[in-house]
Protein backbone atom coordinates (compact mmCIF):
# COMPACT_ATOMS: atom_id res chain seq x y z
CA UNK A 1 0.00 0.00 0.00
CA UNK A 2 1.17 3.54 -0.47
CA UNK A 3 2.16 6.02 2.09
CA UNK A 4 0.23 9.55 2.22
CA UNK A 5 3.26 11.64 1.50
CA UNK A 6 2.14 14.33 3.66
CA UNK A 7 3.60 12.24 6.68
CA UNK A 8 6.82 11.09 5.20
CA UNK A 9 8.51 14.63 4.55
CA UNK A 10 8.97 16.55 7.95
CA UNK A 11 6.65 20.13 6.96
CA UNK A 12 9.34 23.02 6.71
CA UNK A 13 7.77 26.57 7.37
CA UNK A 14 8.09 28.70 4.60
CA UNK A 15 7.24 32.54 3.67
CA UNK A 16 5.28 32.79 0.73
CA UNK A 17 4.40 36.45 1.17
CA UNK A 18 6.08 39.17 3.35
CA UNK A 19 5.17 42.22 3.33
CA UNK A 20 2.88 43.24 0.47
CA UNK A 21 1.14 46.35 -0.37
CA UNK A 22 -1.31 47.12 -3.53
CA UNK A 23 -4.09 49.85 -4.73
CA UNK A 24 -7.04 49.12 -6.06
CA UNK A 25 -9.43 52.06 -6.74
CA UNK A 26 -13.01 51.71 -6.97
CA UNK A 27 -14.46 50.48 -10.40
CA UNK A 28 -11.03 49.77 -11.47
CA UNK A 29 -9.55 45.52 -12.83
CA UNK A 30 -6.75 44.87 -10.92
CA UNK A 31 -4.17 42.61 -12.90
CA UNK A 32 -1.81 40.63 -10.38
CA UNK A 33 1.12 39.50 -13.02
CA UNK A 34 4.37 37.68 -12.65
CA UNK A 35 5.79 34.73 -12.98
CA UNK A 36 5.12 30.98 -12.17
CA UNK A 37 5.77 30.17 -8.74
CA UNK A 38 5.91 34.06 -7.82
CA UNK A 39 2.89 33.67 -4.89
CA UNK A 40 0.30 35.13 -7.54
CA UNK A 41 -1.76 32.82 -6.80
CA UNK A 42 -0.74 32.09 -2.80
CA UNK A 43 -1.69 35.96 -2.44
CA UNK A 44 -5.43 35.86 -4.31
CA UNK A 45 -6.40 33.21 -2.82
CA UNK A 46 -5.48 35.20 0.40
CA UNK A 47 -7.25 38.11 -0.09
CA UNK A 48 -10.54 35.69 -1.04
CA UNK A 49 -10.41 33.89 2.40
CA UNK A 50 -9.49 30.50 0.86
CA UNK A 51 -6.92 30.09 3.05
CA UNK A 52 -7.35 28.77 6.68
CA UNK A 53 -6.36 31.97 8.56
CA UNK A 54 -4.51 30.09 11.37
CA UNK A 55 -1.54 29.14 8.65
CA UNK A 56 -1.01 32.80 8.45
CA UNK A 57 0.56 35.38 10.62
CA UNK A 58 0.61 38.90 10.69
CA UNK A 59 -2.27 41.34 9.52
CA UNK A 60 -4.51 42.24 6.54
CA UNK A 61 -5.66 45.65 6.05
CA UNK A 62 -8.57 47.21 3.41
CA UNK A 63 -9.11 50.98 3.60
CA UNK A 64 -6.75 50.66 6.51
CA UNK A 65 -8.75 48.44 8.54
CA UNK A 66 -8.30 44.74 9.42
CA UNK A 67 -10.32 42.78 6.57
CA UNK A 68 -13.38 41.10 7.22
CA UNK A 69 -15.66 39.74 5.34
CA UNK A 70 -17.18 42.36 3.69
CA UNK A 71 -14.51 42.12 1.70
CA UNK A 72 -16.24 39.47 -0.37
CA UNK A 73 -18.76 42.08 -1.39
CA UNK A 74 -16.32 44.24 -2.46
CA UNK A 75 -14.08 42.56 -5.15
CA UNK A 76 -13.76 39.17 -7.09
CA UNK A 77 -11.50 36.37 -7.85
CA UNK A 78 -12.06 34.19 -10.83
CA UNK A 79 -9.49 31.21 -10.15
CA UNK A 80 -7.64 30.20 -13.75
CA UNK A 81 -9.52 27.34 -13.59
CA UNK A 82 -12.78 28.45 -12.87
CA UNK A 83 -15.43 27.63 -15.51
CA UNK A 84 -18.63 29.66 -16.82
CA UNK A 85 -21.66 27.65 -17.42
CA UNK A 86 -22.10 26.12 -20.37
CA UNK A 87 -25.66 26.50 -20.57
CA UNK A 88 -25.52 30.24 -20.12
CA UNK A 89 -23.88 33.09 -21.71
CA UNK A 90 -21.51 35.28 -19.78
CA UNK A 91 -23.97 38.41 -19.52
CA UNK A 92 -26.26 35.82 -17.47
CA UNK A 93 -23.47 34.24 -15.88
CA UNK A 94 -22.23 37.75 -14.46
CA UNK A 95 -25.86 38.61 -13.61
CA UNK A 96 -25.97 35.48 -11.62
CA UNK A 97 -22.64 36.21 -9.76
CA UNK A 98 -23.85 40.51 -9.60
CA UNK A 99 -26.85 38.97 -8.25
CA UNK A 100 -25.05 37.12 -5.33
CA UNK A 101 -22.55 39.64 -4.82
CA UNK A 102 -24.04 42.74 -4.78
CA UNK A 103 -26.12 43.82 -1.73
CA UNK A 104 -30.06 43.08 -1.56
CA UNK A 105 -30.84 46.87 -1.71
CA UNK A 106 -29.40 47.33 -5.11
CA UNK A 107 -31.78 47.99 -7.54
CA UNK A 108 -31.97 45.10 -10.49
CA UNK A 109 -31.73 47.59 -13.02
CA UNK A 110 -28.22 48.34 -10.99
CA UNK A 111 -27.08 44.99 -11.26
CA UNK A 112 -27.50 44.73 -15.02
CA UNK A 113 -25.46 47.88 -15.59
CA UNK A 114 -23.23 47.27 -13.76
CA UNK A 115 -22.76 43.84 -15.67
CA UNK A 116 -23.27 45.82 -19.43
CA UNK A 117 -20.34 48.21 -18.08
CA UNK A 118 -17.78 44.93 -17.15
CA UNK A 119 -19.32 43.28 -20.32
CA UNK A 120 -17.87 46.22 -21.94
CA UNK A 121 -14.86 46.69 -20.13
CA UNK A 122 -13.87 43.27 -21.18
CA UNK A 123 -14.14 43.30 -24.79
CA UNK A 124 -17.11 40.56 -24.50
CA UNK A 125 -19.90 43.12 -26.53
CA UNK A 126 -20.10 40.59 -29.46
CA UNK A 127 -20.26 37.91 -27.73
CA UNK A 128 -21.68 38.89 -24.25
CA UNK A 129 -25.30 37.19 -25.37
CA UNK A 130 -24.02 33.87 -27.17
CA UNK A 131 -24.10 30.34 -25.05
CA UNK A 132 -20.56 29.28 -23.56
CA UNK A 133 -21.22 25.70 -24.53
CA UNK A 134 -21.35 26.65 -28.39
CA UNK A 135 -18.57 29.04 -29.42
CA UNK A 136 -15.49 31.04 -27.65
CA UNK A 137 -14.73 34.65 -28.14
CA UNK A 138 -11.99 36.39 -27.76
CA UNK A 139 -11.30 40.30 -28.27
Amino acid sequence: MGRNRHHDHQQQERILLNNISARANHSEILAVVGHSGSSKTTLLDTLAGRIDRSSMQGAILVNGRLMDDSFKRLSGYVMQDDMLFPHLTPRETLLFSARLRLASCTPFKEKVYQVDALIHQLGLTKCADTQVSKSFCFS
